[in-house]
C-alpha cells in the first residue's frame, strides 16, 4: 500500500505535490480541530452556564438582603432563566417568568435546597425528558435560591459559540491557505526558471539565469549558471585550439603538397633531389609531432574523464636515466645536474 501511494506520488508534478501536502495539512488541521471542539465543547458551555447562573444568583441575593420588593427582586430577568426562592417558614417565591417545572422536578429541587450541605453547588437535572443545569446557594438558615437554566438557553449559547468559531476557523484557514499557496508559488516559480533555462541550453539557445535567492534554490541556479559559464570557456578554448592545431597543420600539408609536385615535375626546390626530399620528410616529421600531440591530449581528456588513477613520476629519476643514457653512447661530455625534487601527475 505504501510503495503504491509512492509511486502514485512520485507521477505527480512538484506542483501537485505541495497542493496536496496543503491540501492534506488543512484536512488534518481541521479533522482535528473539530474532534477536539467536539470532546470539549459541551463542558465549556456548562461552565458558562453555571457562570451566568451564579452572576445572577449573586445580584438576587443583593437584593434580597437590601429587602426590595418582591416584583423588583429579580431585576431585569432572563425568561430562559428560572429563580426559586425557598423559606422554611413559607412558600417558595419564583420568578415571574418561571418556566413550567414538573412536579418530579419541583420535588427534587427541593429536596435537594433544604439537604445540600454546601454553600452552594451545582447540579444536572434528568428529571425532565431534556436534562436542566441549575445551582443551588444558601442564603442563610432559612432561605436557599435555586436557579435553573432552561435547554433553549444553553443550545442557542451552544449554535452561537460553534457559528463563532466556525467563521473564525474559517477566516483562519483561508488565510493559511493563501499563504501557503503564495509559498508554493514562490517556491515553484525559479524551478519553472530553471527548467526552461537548461531546455534553452539543451538546444544551443543562448540563456540567462536570475535567480534572487540565497536558499538551496539560489545555490543550485548559481551552480548551473557556473557550470553553464565553464562549458562556454571550454568551447572557446576548444574553438581556438582547433583553430591553431588547423593553422599549424595547415602549413606542413602545403609544403608537402608542393615539393611532391615539384619533384614529380622534375624540379628540385632545394637544388638537388636529396635535400628537397629532406625538407619534406622534415615537414612530415613536424606533422606527425602535431598528430601525436593531438592522441595524447585526447587520451589525457579521456584518462581526465573516466577518472584513471594516472600516479606520479618523479622527473628527477627521469632526467637521471637520460643522462646515464647519454654517457654511455657520449663519454667525452661532462654533464653536471642541479636537479630539485618535481614530482608529476600523469
Amino acid at each position: 500500500m505504501i510503495k503504491k501511494i509512492r509511486e502514485i506520488f512520485k507521477e505527480l508534478s512538484l506542483t501537485q505535490q505541495l497542493f496536496g501536502i496543503v491540501f492534506l495539512f488543512i484536512i488534518i488541521f481541521v479533522s482535528f480541530f473539530f474532534l477536539f471542539l467536539s470532546w470539549n465543547i459541551d463542558g465549556f458551555v456548562r461552565n458558562q452556564m453555571y457562570g451566568i447562573i451564579k452572576r445572577t444568583q449573586a445580584n438576587i441575593i443583593y437584593n434580597y438582603r437590601l429587602s426590595i420588593d418582591d416584583n423588583a427582586l429579580y431585576g431585569a430577568n432572563d425568561p430562559n432563566i428560572v429563580h426559586i426562592i425557598y423559606f422554611s417558614d413559607k412558600e417558595p417565591l419564583s420568578s415571574s417568568s418561571a418556566i413550567q417545572l414538573s412536579d418530579t422536578l419541583r420535588l427534587e429541587l427541593m429536596t435537594n435546597a433544604w439537604g445540600q450541605n454546601e454553600r452552594t453547588k451545582d447540579y444536572i437535572s434528568y428529571s425532565d425528558s431534556q436534562r436542566m443545569l441549575y445551582t443551588i446557594t444558601y442564603i442563610d438558615n432559612q432561605t436557599r435560591i435555586v436557579t435553573l437554566i432552561s435547554n433553549n438557553y444553553r443550545d442557542e449559547f451552544k449554535t452561537t459559540l460553534l457559528n463563532s468559531v466556525v467563521n473564525i476557523l474559517v477566516i483562519v484557514v483561508s488565510l493559511l491557505f493563501i499563504l501557503l499557496m503564495i509559498w508554493v508559488a514562490y517556491l515553484i516559480h525559479p524551478l519553472n526558471q530553471i527548467r526552461a533555462y537548461i531546455e534553452r541550453i539543451r538546444k544551443g539557445e543562448h540563456a540567462e539565469l536570475k535567480v534572487d535567492r540565497r536558499d538551496e534554490i539560489g545555490e543550485v541556479a548559481g551552480a548551473l549558471v557556473a557550470m553553464q559559464e565553464e562549458i562556454e570557456r571550454s568551447e572557446r578554448l576548444k574553438e581556438e585550439m582547433l583553430h591553431n592545431i588547423s593553422h599549424d597543420l595547415k602549413t606542413p600539408i602545403a609544403t608537402i603538397k608542393s615539393y611532391s609536385e615539384s619533384i614529380k615535375d622534375g624540379i628540385y626546390p632545394y637544388e638537388t633531389l636529396e635535400k628537397s626530399v629532406d625538407v619534406i620528410i622534415e615537414h612530415a616529421d613536424r606533422l606527425e609531432k602535431k598528430v601525436q600531440s593531438l592522441l595524447l591530449l585526447n587520451r589525457l581528456g579521456y584518462l581526465a574523464s573516466e577518472g584513471v588513477d594516472l600516479g606520479e613520476i618523479n622527473m628527477t629519476d627521469i632526467v637521471k636515466k637520460a643522462i646515464l643514457s647519454v654517457k654511455v653512447i657520449r663519454p667525452e661530455i661532462q654533464m653536471e645536474t642541479y636537479l630539485d625534487p618535481v614530482i608529476y601527475i600523469g
